[in-house]
């Protein structure tokens, strides 16, 4: 009995930080000097308005519990005559058992109701308080109620380990043998934010016990944990997958303390929870968030039982953090799955969108190369004209005179053509006017010719400017477009960076899981 340690810590939780609240939790351990008797209780006041010093009520109960089970123990152990007797019936006789564990559970609730109408007499209610009294008559049951808490206490004799519960909260018994449970029968009316209390008016019968021979089952620790613990894991009341079996969150809780138990000095273990308890509140351990409830841990511990489980817990601890790493990890890309396949949709259009302009761009561009190509042709085309019809008036401009006005008009002719012209002028006026008609109507149709080329190249430059201007506005659309297609491309490629990491994560931490698995395996099969 000599390696029995005896600790307890309560501490208020985040959101009762947040909101101004006391802290509502009581606890207390104890331990006999001969150490063959050890006690640990959690009691966690109810957070109820109508409950207004359930922070008073836990601490009560706390005090009242070690008290009434101290001088349980002291009448129990009084001779070895009374302790073997007590040893022998409440392991063989159910309605000793029975009996026993009623008059227990009666004493302390006598007790507890004791301490607080002590306190109510002596701190008498604050005009605030009266408010959220009421009208009644301030009688046990209804000072009770404002009082109220839920009680979790053990006693750990040298043949026994007697177990006591009214209300929610849990109790997780370590054995010998490595196995652990729950041993106290669970009341069905704890649900969620509900749960029976010291202040029930039915109290005295629905206190819940349980006796542990520890020479049949021996047990190697024992932990009273208010529900700021059990609230903080999600396999709390059903088993989610893997390592999360119903329960796993609070053993691995334990298996932790028992960890560190074993790799700490008392004090160095003691500053150690205190300094765990408020950010496990507020943050968790192993799990994704924490329950903000007070919390109160409290537990009695065969040091010398628990050094052959660190190994062994560690690995267990292992598994439990990263299979929930894996979970959070699975309920991310469950969460970002949406909005990726959002984000993916939202870069193909703005890619097609693009990609679909372009290609009309390009009717444009076309358009506007075709214009430009028949400006050219044209430009060239009215250039000749225009080259041919100076040659042609410069031809003809030589003879025009001598037709109109005669050989006279024409001295500085050759005197061949100049003979040549003299005997035309004498053929008569309508054969030179027929000739002075050619030569006019030839250079109308060159100057009709060019007039058509300059009208048609007028067209053409105009559809070519058009085709320019549409071409500039699909251009700076397209600049629109390809901008808007880049914002997508860039949020989802980060979306989609995240993404990918979450699941390579995710890869690695089954992996990991697969390995620790695997050589537990073994460690397993060597042992067999």
């Amino acid at each position: 009995m000599e390696n029995l340690y005896v600790f307890n810590c309560s501490v208020r939780g985040a959101l009762h930080i947040e909101n101004g609240f006391p802290c509502e939790d009581g606890s207390a351990s104890w331990q006999s000097d001969d150490g063959r008797v050890s006690i640990a209780i959690s009691a966690d006041g109810h957070g109820d308005p109508s409950c207004f010093r359930s922070s008073d009520g836990s601490k009560a109960a706390a005090e009242a519990a070690v008290a009434c089970l101290r001088d349980y123990a002291n009448m129990i152990l009084e001779t070895e005559e009374t302790e073997e007797a007590f040893y022998r019936q409440i392991f063989t006789s159910g309605r000793y058992r029975q009996v026993q564990m009623r008059h227990l559970t009666d004493t302390i609730l006598a007790e507890w109701s004791n301490r607080i109408m002590d306190h109510f007499q002596n701190n008498p209610l604050s005009e605030e308080e009266l408010k959220r009294f009421g009208p009644a008559e301030q009688d046990v049951a209804h000072v009770a109620h404002i009082y109220g808490t839920t009680l979790i206490a053990g006693l750990w004799l040298p043949k026994a380990l007697v177990l006591l519960q009214q209300g929610d909260g849990r109790c997780d018994v370590f054995y010998k043998d490595g196995t652990v449970d729950q041993p106290i029968p669970w009341d069905q009316r704890c649900v969620d934010t509900s749960t029976t209390s010291l202040c029930d008016d039915d109290a005295s019968v629905s206190f819940r016990s349980t006796v542990i021979n520890l020479e049949e089952k021996p047990v190697a620790a024992c932990f009273m944990l208010s529900d700021g613990v059990e609230d903080s894991y999600r396999d709390t009341y059903e088993a989610v997958e893997g390592f999360h079996t119903l329960m796993a969150g609070v053993h691995t809780f334990c298996k932790n303390l028992i960890c560190k138990i074993n790799q700490n000095s008392k004090e160095d273990f003691e500053q150690y929870l205190s300094d765990l308890l408020p950010g496990f509140s507020a943050n968790g351990l192993f799990s994704l968030t924490g329950s903000g409830d007070d919390v109160s841990v409290s537990g009695i511990v065969d040091r010398e039982a628990i050094k052959g489980f660190t190994e062994q817990f560690e690995r267990d601890i292992e598994q439990y953090r990263l299979e929930e790493d894996l979970l959070q990890k699975e309920s991310a890309l469950n969460g970002k799955k949406r909005k990726h396949e959002i984000l993916r949709k939202k870069r193909n259009e703005a890619r097609d969108a693009y990609e679909k302009f372009l290609e009309s761009e390009k009717v444009y561009a076309a358009e506007v190369q075709n214009t430009q190509i028949q400006c050219k042709k044209l430009e060239m085309e009215l250039e000749q004209v225009r080259k041919e019809a100076e040659a042609y008036q410069q031809s003809t401009s030589q003879v025009m005179p001598f037709l109109d006005n005669g050989p006279a008009m024409s001295g500085d002719l050759d005197p061949d053509l100049n003979s040549f012209l003299e005997a035309f002028m004498n053929m008569g006026n309508s054969v030179v006017n027929g000739v002075k008609d050619v030569i006019t109507n030839g250079l109308d149709m060159k100057t009709q010719k060019e007039n058509r080329l300059k009208s048609k190249l007028a067209a053409v430059q105009q559809a070519r400017a058009k085709a320019e201007f549409n071409l500039r506005q699909f251009s700076a659309k397209a600049d629109a477009l390809r901008a808007e297609y880049d914002e997508a491309e860039r949020l989802f490629n980060e979306y989609d960076a995240q993404f990918q990491e979450l699941d390579r994560l995710k890869a690695d931490i089954t992996q990991n899981i697969q390995k620790l698995k695997t050589a537990d395996n073994q460690t397993n099969d060597s042992d067999n």
